[in-house]
């Protein structure tokens, strides 16, 4: 790693050179940063943040309102005399890191914040270990050092006369209820959506914009949005199990839009190769946050696109993130149209809760106890109170107290790493329904409409741009080769006087392997899964299992809290 350090008094700034950030000079100041997708004209963005450092008396409201109206992701440090600040935007699809001790530390990598410690135990944050274990990622500024924070969505840390402050200038807030007809609501998604691809058009100029196309509706809106736009350098791709249905579904999509595409075929072998390889190595260390484990869903993807120049050089890679969450996706399944017209706020909070520890704290059973569960919880209260967040007490606006906290872990922790995959090979992205015009809107849209994400799906049906939605189904499709479905439904019915719960224990160790059409599962040997009983959920819970590991920890067991709670 090499790194470049700029030290003024009592602060200091420290770069890793190999995460391609950009340094200016501007005015009196020095300006680090780094951005999805390049353009000459946020320079004046830049000029503005520098103004402020070196001028206003009251930073943090003037910050607060310059910051509020981006629209395009960035992190930026800016170093002045004694003054330093750094800004991640509203996602954090960037990351930085703080050292709040004598001498203050900012980077835009861990490892150059901790070094010297990162094989010392004693210096492990067990309650991140423990949160990173149950769900992949940890909640707050936690990372799995003590003295190590991270800068978290919608957040500054200014540094000034040898202190630091924390200033949150944006906090997604999907309570914002706003009252309008449905087809109001229909026609300013629609508004929305054009807006936001103009804008993506705009910025790419003309550049090749490559798709990760699923079977889904996130992915197949970006590629038939661009039709409808007349974006003609478009090329999209799927990848995995040779004819899944993600692929063919893909296919469809892109021959019916008239765009080119092609699959990348995995399997197990060329997966455990590849987990195997310096690449996939270099890959984990250079981009490991201490905050989450690595994404690596389609890192052995980019890698061969790369190599086999199957995309341009300059193309910007343009993926569905995360249409499925912020149009209502993600709600608790407890908060529903029966529960809403009953209206008993309290009992569907308390169920709201359970879900939600179910769906994002449960990558192993074994860690699920009502210990944990209350250490989770108490980690939410405490964001809940920095942030100074305050939910309505109100059951048409629960949903957004859950949305709202998975924004701030699970999405902006864990997903947006998904774009170190093409970082890795100098490809530049850009997340058009993560933009700041998709916030503002799914803020104020009112519950009963993102239930089942009706007004997403409705709408973009209904638009049906570029024909890509007709007569091509989303997410429907066999999962298994055809012998393997034959056995797991004659399991299936073996398993029906066990119960549910006996069955998909079973399925899950028995099929889950092989249900994975990217062939990530071969992360571990199927025996491991196989004989597994701890109740892992997927191959994450073995990915994260490998990276708590790799950082000194024991493997996920029974004792492992207990473990965790003496050190």
């Amino acid at each position: 790693m090499k790194t470049s350090t700029y030290k003024k008094n009592i602060a200091e700034v420290i770069i890793d050179n190999n995460l391609g950030w950009n340094v200016v000079s501007i005015s009196n100041s020095k300006v680090w940063f780094k951005y999805g997708l390049s353009n000459n004209h946020r320079v004046d963005f830049f000029e503005r943040l520098v103004n402020i450092i070196e001028n206003s008396k009251i930073i943090p409201i003037e910050l607060k309102h310059l910051l509020s109206n981006v629209n395009w992701h960035f992190s930026i440090i800016i170093q002045y005399k004694d003054k330093v600040i750094a800004i991640v935007d509203m996602v954090r699809t960037i990351p930085v890191y703080y050292l709040d001790e004598k001498v203050k530390k900012i980077s835009n990598s861990p490892h150059a914040l901790v070094s010297s410690n990162i094989n010392n135990l004693n210096n492990i944050n067990t309650q991140a270990a423990l949160e990173i274990s149950m769900s992949g990622y940890t909640i707050g500024h936690k990372t799995l050092y003590r003295n190590l924070n991270q800068i978290t969505a919608g957040e500054c840390v200014l540094i000034e006369n040898n202190k630091l402050e924390r200033i949150y200038y944006y906090s997604y807030s999907p309570w914002k209820r706003r009252e309008g007809s449905y087809s109001f609501f229909k026609k300013q998604l629609t508004e929305c959506i054009v807006n936001t691809f103009e804008e993506l058009i705009d910025d790419a100029n003309g550049r090749q914009i490559a798709i990760p196309l699923s079977a889904g509706s996130d992915s197949r809106l970006v590629a038939s949005t661009l039709k409808y736009l007349g974006y003609k350098n478009v090329v999209c791709f799927a990848y995995g199990r040779k004819k899944n249905y993600e692929s063919t579904t893909s296919q469809a999509v892109a021959e019916k839009l008239g765009f080119r595409w092609f699959h990348i075929p995995l399997n197990a072998r060329s997966q455990q190769m590849f987990f195997l390889s310096s690449e996939f190595s270099e890959y984990c260390r250079r981009f490991d946050t201490f905050a989450s484990t690595p994404f690596i869903q389609d890192v052995s993807v980019m890698s061969i696109l790369n190599q086999n120049n199957m995309i341009s050089d300059d193309a910007i890679i343009v993926n569905g993130n995360t249409g499925d969450y912020i149009s209502g996706g993600h709600i608790p399944k407890s908060i529903n149209n029966h529960s809403l017209s009953k209206g008993n706020t309290r009992y569907t909070n308390n169920e709201s809760w359970l879900n939600f520890l179910d769906k994002n704290f449960s990558l192993w059973k074994v860690l699920r106890t009502q210990e944990t569960d209350n250490l989770i919880q108490e980690s939410f209260f405490q964001l809940f109170q920095d942030r100074n967040l305050l939910f309505p007490d109100d059951i048409q606006t629960l949903h957004g107290k859950f949305e709202s906290m998975e924004y701030l872990t699970r999405q902006s922790k864990y997903i947006v790493n998904m774009q170190r995959s093409y970082e890795l090979y100098d490809y530049e992205w850009s997340m058009p329904l993560w933009s700041k015009n998709f916030l503002d809107f799914w803020e104020e849209i009112p519950v009963e409409y993102k239930l089942d994400r009706k007004l997403y799906k409705e709408t973009i049906i209904d638009n049906n741009w570029g024909e890509g939605w007709e007569n091509i189904p989303l997410n429907s499709g066999t999962i298994l080769p055809p012998i393997s479905n034959i056995l797991r439904n004659m399991s299936k019915i073996m398993f029906a006087p066990f119960g549910a719960d006996a069955w998909h224990s079973f399925e899950r160790n028995v099929f889950q392997y092989f249900l994975d059409d990217t062939k990530n599962s071969a992360i571990v040997p199927y025996h491991k899964v196989l004989f597994d009983r701890r109740g892992q959920r997927n191959w994450i819970s073995w990915w994260t299992e490998l990276y708590i590991q790799s950082r000194g920890l024991d493997g996920i067991s029974k004792d492992f809290i207990k473990k965790l709670q003496k050190q």
